[in-house]
């Protein structure tokens, strides 16, 4: 999990550097094409099967997953680095309230529990990635390759470090402890500190250093408790 933090927190320091000069369309469009193509490749080659009975569970987790990623990088766009990334690290508060008002129906039915293997769930998300960027380029009229070889390097490291986070992530949750990696995955607002920081001498006043500790906390602590709840698998 600390890996995949590491490459989300550079995944947001490389999306604030291309900012000024790319649109959010296409940042979005090079966080999953990469990947996309990647994936793709080792999919053919390893005659591995694409589709099965779980199509509306990644339907559904890529309808939220897109809101909440377009969400995020326009976030990274327009705040601090270590600000927009622990306003983005706010999700598992949330999850801890839709597990316990709707325990027993969306524990079920995560993809992780139906034994989803991970480079599926990537490879999916990726394509709505692409597929939403793309369809944004299109109606805005812009070009989808930048016009300078550095822009398109930073295009390129956003999705390639967005693809080896969410491996990372992926396999963390459905492979370790929901709890420590949940806990574990706060070590990105720190990377982004560090990273915000060092590129764009971005201070963290007493406030919202504060704000960003309750923030950890409190997510931690939902983690914690979410992980408590959750009931045991039944024995068949």
């Amino acid at each position: 999990m600390l890996l995949a933090s590491l490459m989300f927190a550079a995944m947001g320091a490389l999306i604030k550097l291309a900012s000024p000069a790319q649109s959010l369309g296409q940042i979005v469009l090079f966080r999953g094409m990469p990947s996309l193509a990647l994936l793709g490749l080792w999919i053919f080659l390893s005659k591995k099967t694409l589709f099965n009975s779980n199509a509306l569970l990644h339907l559904r987790r890529n309808g939220f997953g897109m809101i909440a990623m377009w969400s995020g990088f326009y976030a990274l766009q327009h705040l601090p680095l270590a600000t927009a990334t622990t306003l983005n690290y706010t999700s598992p508060l949330f999850i801890a309230v839709i597990l316990v008002c709707f325990m027993g129906r969306t524990t079920q039915r995560s993809l992780g529990a139906q034994g989803e293997p991970e480079w599926r769930t990537v490879f999916f998300f990726s394509l709505a990635s692409t597929l939403t960027g793309a369809l944004a380029c299109l109606f805005q009229g812009l070009e989808v390759l930048p016009q300078s070889t550095g822009a398109l390097a930073l295009l390129l490291g956003i999705g390639l470090t967005g693809a080896a986070g969410q491996l990372a992530m992926t396999r963390a949750f459905s492979r370790g402890s929901t709890w420590l990696s949940a806990s574990l995955q706060y070590a990105t607002v720190l990377f982004s500190v560090l990273l915000g920081e060092t590129i764009w001498h971005e201070r963290i006043d007493p406030l919202a250093f504060a704000g960003i500790c309750l923030i950890i906390l409190c997510g931690t602590l939902s983690s914690w408790v979410t992980a408590k709840k959750k009931p045991e698998p039944e024995a068949y």
